[in-house]
């Protein structure tokens, strides 16, 4: 994780339109002389701070917290990425380099925190990738962890420790035992769960946890037919709803059943039965979709409904070598994990979902030293977001006026450890449960451009 991160940024600061000073630094980061490109960041924040009263120009401070990462003062790293998070919650590169500089200071488990906050940033966000590289690169180790614990403490987990809007997909069950199918299942598990994520009104539990807790349990998707595993696996997970199915194919048919069961209530609502051409499995995938939310009787406004029918792609072998990609990742296979999603790009080159998990595998295999972290980055991230004072320069997340924005952040800073008041206007951002000291700290000045003393 170390040697990518400046590369990281660096790509990212070096694109775009800027000021000459902006480049110099850029240009300095990138040769390694962080010192250097300090000393123009640091012009530029001191002209910030003199016209603003306070630091506010996100660019010169994601290239100054890159430069101080390059000179190994990951304190200063935190200070600065803690200022970026005030100014936008959601800067996926602040997210990232705090979440790197905590990992080298061997704070893993704070580490991992940053890195889970993936889930929260836009898709289009290009240091999203990265932050679930660096998410998925503990995760068997976490959520191993996790699962086992909850295996262990299964009598003590209480009925109403379970919220109602909670629900969970399992696989879905093919009878021939197809590896294809099977790869085809996880693909529209993951697809159905990315829009179900999309209602405000459900907590639905990761795939993964799914995909571990089979593992822990030393469980195959047809174990999922058992009628006690469902109860279990929605108590063990904390979903109150538990969604199991079926897949099968005839020809160039695909056929699909879904049954959801609520394991508190006792309540199996009625099987749902989906049919269409293999060709048309997206299609048939929003269908589903919009079934289970209408068996749960959940509204959806106009918005959402638009959001729920945007199909990521419509080449069904796209699809199919994206599933066998994530099937692969599953398995740690991340250098056959990226063959396929390149496949996938070359029948529809805009797949962004494609796209997105091809830039963390490709990492990730290159993290194992099977590929170059340099050939990764500059492929992905040729053309990040740019701005020289924007809040969301190479991060999701405008923040604009109003109070549903402004519920939106602290909702965002809560779920960082952030406490959120007066003060959250001002420099020092409390990062409680992340190991950085609560009292406030102002961050120290930079050091004072060329030529002055």
């Amino acid at each position: 994780m170390k040697k990518i991160v400046v590369l990281i940024l660096i790509i990212g600061l070096f694109s775009g339109c800027a000021t000459s000073r902006y480049q110099r630094g850029d240009r300095l980061l990138k040769q390694g002389t962080g010192q250097q490109a300090l000393k123009e960041y640091s012009t530029i924040l001191h002209a910030d701070k003199r016209k603003n009263g306070t630091y506010t120009d996100i660019r010169a401070l994601l290239g100054a917290a890159s430069a101080y990462y390059q000179m190994k003062k990951y304190d200063r790293v935190q200070r600065m990425c803690k200022i970026i998070l005030k100014i936008d919650p959601r800067n996926a590169g602040a997210l990232f380099l705090a979440g790197s500089s905590l990992e080298l200071l061997n704070k893993k488990e704070i580490a991992y925190k940053f890195y889970k906050q993936y889930t929260k940033i836009d898709s289009g966000d290009p240091y999203r990738p990265l932050l679930e590289a660096g998410y998925r690169a503990f995760l068997d180790e976490e959520l191993a962890r996790n699962i086992r614990g909850r295996i262990r403490r299964e009598r003590d987990i209480k009925s109403e420790q379970i919220s109602e809007n909670s629900l969970v997909m399992l696989y879905l069950v093919n009878s021939d035992d197809n590896p294809e199918i099977e790869a085809l299942s996880k693909g529209l598990v993951e697809m159905i769960n990315q829009d179900l994520k999309k209602i405000p009104k459900l907590k639905v539990v990761e795939r993964e946890y799914v995909q571990k807790l089979m593992e822990e349990l030393q469980l195959g998707i047809r174990d999922l037919t058992d009628p006690t595993v469902v109860p279990r696996f929605g108590k063990l997970l904390e979903a109150r709803n538990v969604i199991t199915g079926g897949i099968t194919t005839s020809g160039a048919d695909l056929h699909i059943t879904i049954n959801i069961i609520d394991i508190l209530g006792g309540k199996n609502y009625e099987v749902e039965k989906y049919s269409g051409l293999m060709e048309n499995a997206l299609n048939i995938q929003k269908d589903i979709v919009l079934g289970i939310l209408s068996q749960l009787n959940i509204e959806l406004s106009l918005a959402e409904q638009e959001q729920l029918l945007i199909i990521p792609t419509q080449n069904f072998e796209a699809f199919g070598h994206y599933a066998i990609g994530i099937d692969l990742m599953d398995k740690q296979q991340y250098g056959m994990a990226s063959a396929s999603f390149n496949k996938a790009l070359m029948f529809d080159p805009n797949f962004s979902l494609a796209k997105e998990k091809l830039t963390v595998v490709s990492t990730m295999s290159a993290l194992r030293g099977e590929g170059s972290i340099f050939e990764v980055m500059a492929s992905a991230y040729s053309s990040p977001k740019s701005g020289s004072n924007s809040a969301s320069w190479a991060a999701g997340g405008n923040l604009s006026g109003g109070t549903l924005d402004r519920l939106n952040r602290t909702t965002f800073l809560l779920d960082l450890g952030i406490v959120p008041g007066r003060e959250t206007r001002n420099e020092a951002t409390q990062l409680t449960d992340y190991g950085i000291q609560l009292q406030r700290q102002k961050l120290p000045d930079p050091p004072n451009p060329p030529g002055t003393n």
